[in-house]
């Protein structure tokens, strides 16, 4: 790809992440006017969010790979996600209007009636969460051509960038848009600017050559299949308990968001405030726990080492975070005893020191993610690689 179309897309992509953040606060209060109970509307987002990721970057990164011209695909699949973020509103509405009439006449509740509000909203959120997750597979796979050697940078970057554009938008949406421009002109702000990303990636993609497709994509393997060794076969049986790992290490992850939303929002209040404070230092921890990866060298055979030291850094992060939620009420209470401090001042005493505790835990998920990942990546180094702007 050559280098101005690389800048181009490098951009798209930092919006991207922001407009994907602001839809996941704005949706998360969509839930919350319409089934209530705010940690179940945090919790259906999330899990609607990550679940359509993974299966957006598995079902399209597989399309990617037979695709010849993936750019112009980034800007169908942005494109698409702006258009459902335009009616977005009207189909949650729907499937609020499908919960009243389905639970009034089945008479549900308890489990079962929060089991259906779950289920209808994650239903309708795995659409646009889906086409979110190809973007990254699907604009790698433009970055790197057909040269392998060169998805670790490539992925590496377009990652970095997406992270950057996502704790933008998740500022700019907790802080900003639901309070002074209100969720519904809030969502069709955002689908538009998804629009013009679209568009501006069509118009990218136009001079572009077309991406030759790897003879093994589209015709299978060319050569008998050698006997597994027994060093490879090893390997594999690395990867998969890689893959296992990382798979309880996601779910770990999610689980520590939502237990630290949670007991933000019955200490301090605020539900919004509290998600959005817990997202933005997650991301940000994520983000400054893959630089650390990426910049060290940790040879192959320390890699697998590295990943528990990081699992154990988030563990100490998660026990001194609780340790300090017990003493957070009396901080709250000497902050907002200091006469001469402001709200705007308050809320930053508030959100740096919050932020900087659960920022630790954070740290240790954002190196574990990627040091797992090249453990399990096939023909891995365990090695990091300096992480710069894709070259042409």
């Amino acid at each position: 790809m050559r280098s101005s179309a690389a800048r181009g897309y490098s951009l798209l992509f930092f919006l991207s992440g922001a407009t994907g953040l602001v839809y996941e606060l704005l949706w998360v209060r969509l839930l919350y006017q319409a089934f209530g109970s705010t940690i179940e509307s945090v919790t259906t987002v999330v899990a609607a969010y990550m679940g359509g990721l993974g299966l957006g970057a598995w079902l399209l990164g597989r399309r990617s790979d037979r695709h010849t011209r993936p750019a112009a695909l980034y800007g169908r699949l942005e494109i698409a996600i702006g258009v459902f973020g335009l009616v977005s509103p009207f189909v949650l509405a729907l499937a609020h209007r499908v919960y009243v009439s389905a639970a009034g006449a089945l008479g549900l509740g308890g489990g079962v009636s929060v089991a259906l509000r779950f289920t209808l909203a994650a239903l309708v959120l795995l659409v646009p969460t889906t086409l979110m997750g190809g973007t990254l597979p699907v604009l790698t796979r433009a970055f790197m051509g057909t040269e392998r050697d060169r998805l670790k940078r490539s992925l590496g970057w377009l990652y970095g960038i997406n992270t950057l554009g996502a704790v933008a938008g998740t500022a700019l949406a907790g802080f900003f848009l639901i309070e002074y421009v209100g969720i519904r002109a809030s969502l069709w702000a955002t689908a538009a600017v998804n629009l013009g990303l679209g568009a501006a990636a069509l118009a990218l993609a136009r001079p572009l050559e077309p991406v030759p497709v790897p003879a093994l994509a589209v015709d299978g393997p060319v050569a008998p299949v050698a006997p597994v060794a027994p060093a490879a076969e090893a390997g594999r049986t690395l990867r998969r308990v890689g893959l296992g790992l990382l798979g309880v290490t996601a779910f770990a992850a999610l689980l520590h968001e939502i237990a630290w939303t949670r007991v933000l929002v019955m200490i301090v209040g605020g539900s919004t405030y509290a998600f959005t404070l817990v997202l933005l230092v997650f991301l940000l921890g994520i983000g400054l726990g893959s630089a650390v990866f990426t910049r060290g060298a940790a040879a192959a055979s320390e890699t697998a080492a590295d990943a528990a030291l990081a699992q154990g850094v988030t563990a100490a992060g998660a026990a001194l975070l609780f340790a300090f939620f017990s003493l957070l009420p009396r901080y709250i209470i000497a902050v907002f005893q200091a006469q001469s401090w402001g709200a705007s001042q308050r809320l930053v005493a508030l959100g740096l020191v919050i932020g900087g505790v659960v920022l630790v835990p954070a740290i240790g998920m954002g190196m574990t993610f990627p040091l797992l990942t090249d453990l399990v990546a096939p023909g891995g180094s365990g090695r990091g690689e300096d992480v710069g702007a894709p070259t042409p």
